[in-house]
């Protein structure tokens, strides 16, 4: 079960009226991929599904949604924790977070000791939930 505030979904159903588009359903995200996930994969083995956007959202499968959860800590926070450790504007941050992410390249060092206390916020919180 899930709850959004009834002004948010009005909103949502309004834009898309107004974009020409007949809304029929209207679900949570995470409840979509858990759904997406039962119909493209085989469905048997328990699935953590975890969603960094500007928040960081947890869900966890087991047939069917288990439980979700959400953090504060997302994009924008990692962006921000990469702009402050390397001393660079908040768009090359992004860039930089972007395009090299945690792969190795010349920045990797760096970028993962900027993002590691957050990264370990993450992780700690999906281990709760779990």
């Amino acid at each position: 079960m899930c709850a959004v505030p009834k002004k948010i979904v009005d909103n949502c159903i309004r834009a898309a009226a107004e974009s020409g588009l007949k809304v029929i359903l209207v679900e949570p995200g995470m409840l979509s991929v858990s759904r997406l996930l039962h119909y493209t994969e085989s469905g048997e083995l328990p699935t953590v599904i975890v969603d960094i956007g500007s928040s960081t959202d947890v869900a966890i499968v087991d047939g069917t949604l288990k439980v979700t959860g959400g953090l504060p800590v997302g994009g924008n926070t990692l962006t921000r924790d990469i702009s402050e450790s390397m001393n660079v504007t908040v768009e090359k941050a992004r860039q930089l977070k972007v395009l090299s992410g945690l792969s190795a390249g010349p920045n990797q060092r760096q970028i993962v000791a900027a993002l590691e206390p957050d990264l370990n916020k993450i992780v700690s919180e999906i281990k709760k939930i779990i």
